[in-house]
């Protein structure tokens, strides 16, 4: 009882587009901020519901998400053959990691240290980076970690950065006096 749009699908020749939103459901007031392509279906959430689209018909995948602790929708990615769906309660510092291919769902939250801040992830074949996000305190800058993650059965590794590489994240923090610490 609303609206909630999707992007048209590219044909094959990528230089048409036929309008697919009509199968989505109307939510008022709602509108899509995450897609994720793998193999020519589309996962897409507008932060609380989830949808599996395969160009031709759409699939509700909210109620399996909520089962699975996902209540709310944080990001999506893919690896080309499965979707990274998480999610980050702000009651909790783990985060809700979960693999699916819109039917199975595999929890690999576990893997990635407790983060406070969030994730993002990035995938391959099986093998996914993910970057996890400490937010600042006590006047410190927010700063984060990178771990790879190969195979569900097998623990997430801690990738070691070159010593260039700054895990500050940018931005500034503001402290009580007035001034600012600045990174990046």
């Amino acid at each position: 009882v609303g609206i909630l749009t999707m992007p048209g699908q590219a044909t094959q020749d990528m230089w048409s587009w036929k309008d697919q939103s009509g199968l989505l459901p109307y939510l008022d007031s709602v509108a899509i901020t995450m897609i994720s392509e793998n193999q020519g279906r589309f996962m897409v959430s507008d932060g609380s519901h989830l949808y599996l689209f395969d160009g031709g018909a759409i699939t509700n995948l909210t109620s399996d998400a909520n089962a699975h602790g996902l209540r709310e929708i944080s990001s999506i990615a893919s690896d080309g053959r499965t979707w990274l769906v998480s999610y980050r309660p702000i009651d909790s510092s783990q985060p809700q990691i979960w693999l699916t291919d819109g039917r199975t769902w595999t929890d690999i939250g576990g893997k990635v240290r407790a983060t406070n801040g969030g994730i993002d992830a990035v995938g391959k074949n099986g093998t996914w980076y993910i970057r996890a996000y400490q937010t600042s305190m006590n006047g410190q800058p927010t700063t984060w970690e990178l771990f790879q993650v190969q195979g569900t059965d097998v623990p997430a590794t801690k990738v070691s950065l070159p010593s260039t590489v700054s895990t500050n994240q940018t931005g500034c923090v503001a402290f009580v006096d007035g001034s600012q610490l600045c990174t990046g």
